[in-house]
């Protein structure tokens, strides 16, 4: 049983070394959701203005939607998933400290994310960089800008549930290559790619469109490898394997994930 309140490592800088202990903030989160596949928790930081909070009901409803969907989903396309701690589940943490990641009126934003450190118990990794758990990270909304960029009640909930898809199959792919693959973990270009293939699999589609309408005003101008996988890239490796899937059928992405390839060998 998961406590009400628990404290959890957030990394705070986009740019800085994940292994340093002191790009990480040491928070505290209050149990919101408790479900038959994940715990739902928000940082005690969102807490302090109900006004510019999610409601119960947001909270329930993106731990329904991985409890009754993506969770189903993304196993069956993708494989299973590892369970360092035991518990059977995913720990799923609205926090601030994600939405400072994201500089203000920089034009795009950091969604969430999910750390394959996580999956490391201290020791094998810096204390204080991991908390040992299957665990991916979130938006908290703020419609008053309070940590840098206006996030809407209403659609931050929405990109929640889209960014649970996509960080899930981040989560099992790591887990998958770093237990059973010898740690040969993905290139970042197709590992995007196959994350934005779970959001279109689980029904998330917008922001897949947008991306791809991005990469079609000038096909040419990016390598579908680009090493940092900028969004005009992502819209172009979700097409291809999109086509990928549509003409060979959707095993060759399970494939993918439960292999030593890497990139282009993929």
């Amino acid at each position: 049983k998961a406590p009400p309140y628990k404290t959890f490592y957030v990394l705070n800088t986009a740019t800085g070394s994940i292994l340093d202990p002191g790009n990480y903030d040491h928070i505290t989160a209050d149990l919101r959701y408790t479900g038959s596949k994940c715990y739902v928790y928000a940082d005690v930081d969102t807490l302090s203005n109900a006004a510019n909070n999610f409601d119960q009901i947001h909270f329930q409803q993106l731990g329904q939607a991985f409890d009754n969907s993506i969770e189903a989903t993304n196993v069956s396309y993708f494989g299973a998933y590892s369970d360092v701690d035991g518990n059977g589940k995913v720990f799923i943490l609205i926090s601030p400290v994600v939405n400072r990641l994201t500089p203000a009126n920089s034009g795009g934003f950091i969604a969430g994310f999910f750390l394959a450190l996580d999956l490391y118990a201290a020791g094998q990794v810096p204390v204080g960089t991991t908390n040992h758990a299957e665990i991916f990270y979130l938006l908290a909304a703020d419609p008053g800008a309070t940590w840098g960029n206006p996030f809407p009640i209403a659609f931050t909930a929405d990109e929640n549930i889209g960014t649970t898809a996509h960080e899930h199959e981040h989560m099992i792919s790591f887990s998958h290559r770093i237990f059973n693959q010898g740690s040969v973990t993905q290139e970042t270009w197709l590992e995007e790619g196959m994350a934005h293939m779970a959001e279109d699999l689980n029904g998330r589609h917008d922001a897949n469109i947008n991306r791809a309408d991005i990469y079609l005003q000038d096909p040419g101008a990016i390598s579908l490898e680009h090493a940092t996988a900028p969004l005009s890239q992502r819209g172009g490796i979700y097409l291809f394997l999109r086509l990928m899937a549509d003409r060979y059928g959707t095993d060759i992405l399970k494939d993918i994930v439960q292999s030593r390839c890497k990139g282009r060998a993929c």
